[in-house]
C-alpha cells in the first residue's frame, strides 16, 4: 500500500486529509498516530482498495515529525507516513506581581494573550534555589500562597499550558518577602461546662491567619 498524508506541516487542530491505496477491497482500516495502541480514525476501502479518510490533529500534540500507520484489519497490511507539526506554544503571562502579607504572598497577572490557555502553571524558588512548581493548574489570574516564612525571599513565574498540555515559556520573575505575622489572636468567648469527673472546655477564636492550636493552663484552686 501507498499513503499521502497533506499538508506535510499541520498546526494544532487543523485537519489532515488521508489518502491511500493498494489495500484489500472493502476492508476495514485502522489508523494509529505515533505508538498509541488505540486507533484515532476507522475508514473502509473502497471496491478498489482506495482509502480517503480526514482527522484533525488534536492527539499528540507536540512539535516534531509524527507518524501515522494504517492498518488492514483483514489483511494486516500496513503503511506508514509522516508529518510534521508547528505548534504554537502559548504566551506567558504579562505584567506579574507580588504582594507581601503577613504570612502570604498574593500573586496576580494578566491573562495570556493566547486564546487556546486551558490554565497557567505557578513556579517558585527560595532563596537561591531553582524553580519548582508551586501550583498546577490555576485556572484564574490570582493565587496566594500560604506557604511561606516570614523574612524568607522567594521569586515567583507564571506559565501557560494550553488545551494540549503544551506549556509555554515563563513569564519574567518577581521577588518577595512574607512579613511575620504579629497580630494576636483574639479569644471571642470561653465557657465550660462539668458532667460528673469530666470537664469540658470550649473556645470560640478569631485569628487574621490561622490557629494552629489552643494551649489551656490551668492551676490549682485553693478552698
Amino acid at each position: 500500500p501507498e499513503v499521502t498524508i497533506t499538508p506535510e506541516v499541520v498546526a494544532a487542530g487543523e485537519e489532515i486529509k488521508i489518502t491511500a491505496k493498494g489495500f484489500k477491497p472493502n476492508d476495514d482500516i485502522e489508523i494509529y498516530i505515533d505508538d498509541n495502541t488505540s486507533y484515532i480514525v476507522r475508514a473502509n476501502s473502497d471496491d478498489m482498495g482506495n482509502i480517503n479518510a480526514v482527522w484533525k490533529f488534536e492527539k499528540n500534540v507536540t512539535n516534531g515529525t509524527h507518524s501515522l500507520k494504517l492498518v488492514g484489519k483483514s489483511s494486516n497490511c500496513e503503511v506508514m507516513a509522516y508529518f510534521t507539526a508547528n505548534v504554537v506554544l502559548p504566551e506567558p503571562p504579562k505584567g506579574l506581581e507580588a504582594k507581601a502579607d503577613q504570612l502570604e504572598v498574593t500573586l496576580s497577572w494578566q491573562p495570556s494573550e493566547s486564546s487556546n490557555v486551558k490554565f497557567y502553571r505557578v513556579y517558585r524558588s527560595e532563596g537561591k534555589g531553582d524553580f519548582v512548581i508551586l501550583k498546577d493548574n490555576v485556572t484564574d489570574v490570582t493565587f496566594i500562597d500560604l506557604s511561606v516564612s516570614s523574612g524568607v525571599y522567594y521569586q515567583y513565574k507564571v506559565s501557560s499550558v494550553d488545551i494540549y498540555n503544551n506549556e509555554g515559556p515563563q513569564s519574567e520573575s518577581v521577588k518577595v518577602a512574607a512579613f511575620a505575622d504579629t497580630e494576636k489572636p483574639i479569644i471571642l468567648s470561653f465557657t465550660d461546662s462539668r458532667k460528673g469527673d469530666l470537664l469540658k472546655l470550649s473556645t470560640e477564636i478569631e485569628d487574621n491567619i490561622g490557629i494552629a492550636s489552643i494551649r489551656y493552663y490551668y492551676k490549682y484552686a485553693t478552698q
